[in-house]
């Protein structure tokens, strides 16, 4: 399994160390410094090589039915687990694309005065350093941080969150930070939306867990609340968090998933 380290451009020299400590004891190690190249796009590349191996957790799913809730486009996604096409449901664009076990695509699509919001967004990071950082969806933008000097991530913070604070205030979006970033998004549709039709379609003895891991997730997690099982993935105690149990390490998440998986059939 590839290990992915998420540090401070400061901290380069204790990491390279680290990494090149864990490499000689066998680990795959991903960092920054090693796999983003000139020109690379960094939302691409982070997608890319982190989910490589994801699809091995749904193996064996037994009489399990799976889906995939992201923040990333559904198109995307399927070209990043492609041996989970047709195997689990994906929504993408935080609720806004589905794509059915059958493959059939669908998609909502926000108003008028949502999507000129996200044009004006956009026009906001015009001057700044950020070719290939800028992530646009279809009913959101996002700015991708991690990898920048604390400098330009705090000119971020100061110039362009605050533009975008008050465009999410005018048209009744939300702009939501993320772990490695921010994204302005339409609010209208979003992970607990997908969870309130998953719940209608699963029936009154379906048995759901949802398994996030930053802000994105919480109104999955509220829209579970005394209906299943909702489970943050933090390596840092958040301030406060809908989810029902925080796992703080991938060992603790591995070991919920075989007992997950053997306890609905599938291998033991």
């Amino acid at each position: 399994m590839k290990v992915f380290i998420s540090y401070a451009s400061e901290d380069i020299d204790f990491v390279k160390k680290l990494a090149n400590d864990l490499k000689k004891e066998g680990l795959d190690i991903w960092i920054y410094e090693w796999e983003i190249k000139v020109g690379d796009s960094i939302v691409e590349k982070i997608n890319a090589d982190v989910y490589k191996d994801a699809s091995k957790f749904e193996t064996s799913v037994g009489r399990r039915k799976s889906a995939k809730i992201e923040q990333r486009k559904a198109k995307e996604i399927t070209k990043l687990l492609p041996d989970l096409n047709k195997r689990i449901e994906i929504w993408g664009s935080h609720g806004w694309e589905h794509i059915e076990l059958d493959g059939s695509y669908s998609n909502s699509r926000p108003a008028p005065e949502v999507l000129k919001a996200i044009e004006d967004a956009a026009k906001k990071v015009n001057g700044y350093s950020l070719k290939g950082r800028i992530e646009r969806k279809d009913a959101s933008i996002a700015i991708h941080t991690r990898g920048l000097e604390k400098k330009e991530q705090k000119e971020i913070k100061d110039k362009v969150v605050p533009e975008w604070k008050d465009i999410a205030s005018a048209e009744g979006m939300s702009l939501v930070r993320f772990n490695g970033g921010y994204e302005l998004r339409d609010k209208s549709i979003n992970k607990g939306s997908v969870i309130r039709e998953i719940i209608e379609k699963s029936g009154k003895n379906g048995i759901i867990c949802y398994i996030g891991d930053d802000s994105t997730d919480e109104d999955a997690f509220a829209e579970l609340k005394d209906r299943g099982l909702s489970i943050l993935i933090s390596y840092e105690d958040p301030i406060s968090s809908n989810a029902d149990v925080k796992f703080d390490s991938m060992d603790e998440l591995i070991d919920f998933l075989k007992r997950w998986s053997r306890a609905c059939g599938g291998e033991r």
